[in-house]
């Protein structure tokens, strides 16, 4: 992405983008009970690295353990929170039309709706659009959070088998769960939807001017 945008380009959506996923981790680090040791949440380093948040925890304590994946995967789920919630107070009618065809399974409709081609002249439209790529450039995970993650995932894993197996013995009705698990799921899969569609006017931005660069070189 810096050979198409250069670091400079990449500075200008990081001073949103990179605090928000930074904040995810530390916001995370506070709910599992980790110690947060140093934390940046923005910064115009040589190496390249642009926020960090370090921490430390009980490795005997299965819910700080279990905190590691959370931790891990915190800026996909607080970038899709922000996204989410400029929608809400930028362009909430889209946010409606896009929810109930999502809920349907037609989400590629939305161009359909008349919302959508009238908000496409309105300021607070376009604004959205640029803090949300902002947002959506930065949510990417890296490597060390990925790392982070998978040390957590293998706790959560277990747990979870230990529970579904107990469940099954005493023959719980789980109806009602399930039930209140796929609202949140869809709200979370809404998210990511808008979110990668922002990722990928991100992409193509970037990819435009890579082209302008190379051929004016």
């Amino acid at each position: 992405m810096q050979l198409s945008v250069g670091w400079w380009g990449i500075l200008v959506t990081a001073w949103i983008g990179t605090p928000i996923h930074e904040l995810g981790h530390a916001f995370m680090c506070l709910v599992f009970g980790h110690k947060i040791t140093e934390m940046k949440l923005f910064q115009n380093s040589e190496d390249g690295k642009l926020g960090y948040v370090r921490h430390s925890y009980n490795t005997s304590n299965i819910y700080q353990k279990i905190g590691n994946f959370f931790i891990g995967i915190a800026p996909i789920l607080s970038g899709t929170g922000v996204i989410l919630l400029l929608m809400l107070l930028l362009v909430r009618p889209i946010m409606g039309d896009l929810w109930n065809l999502a809920s349907v399974g037609e989400p590629w409709k939305l161009a359909s709706w008349p919302n959508f081609w009238t908000y496409l002249h309105e300021p607070r439209f376009w604004i959205f659009i640029a803090l949300s790529v902002c947002v959506a450039a930065h949510m990417a995970l890296s490597f060390s959070d990925l790392k982070g993650a998978f040390s957590g995932i293998i706790t959560i894993f277990i747990i979870i088998l230990a529970v579904n197996i107990i469940l099954m013995v005493f023959r719980f009705d789980i109806t009602t769960l399930y039930a209140t698990a796929k609202i949140y799921n869809t709200y979370i899969i809404f998210g990511l939807l808008v979110a990668v569609f922002c990722s990928l006017c991100y992409t193509a931005i970037s990819l435009i001017l890579h082209s302008l660069n190379s051929s004016s070189n």
